[in-house]
């Protein structure tokens, strides 16, 4: 299990709103697993590409790789939401990585 611990924490102004309920969503573990699991299943997908695979599986890849960068522009959007792009860009290496993969 990883113990790091940031530097500081982004807590909106406002309890109330619909940003602040995107950012309880977006900064609770269950969310946080869910990203993670989508990132692991899209790297199997990933691996699981094969040169001169069966037309239907290669549609197949191209649709969940699809729906996969889908779901992480999603989560890009809802993060740049309600964190704003300057906290967001505070970690360039967490920017760079959003942007690599959108």
């Amino acid at each position: 299990m990883i113990q790091a611990k940031p530097e500081e924490v982004y807590v909106p102004e406002t309890e109330s709103g619909f940003l602040f309920h995107i950012w309880r969503l977006v900064t609770s573990g269950p969310f946080e697993n869910f990203i993670l699991l989508l990132i692991v299943l899209n790297t199997v997908l990933l691996m699981a590409k094969v040169h001169g695979a069966a037309l239907w599986v290669q549609d197949y890849m191209a649709d969940c790789n699809l729906v996969f960068t889908i779901l992480f522009t999603i989560e890009c959007v809802m993060k740049l939401s309600c964190f704003g792009f300057k906290v967001s860009t505070r970690e360039t290496g967490h920017f760079c990585t959003k942007i690599r993969v959108t």
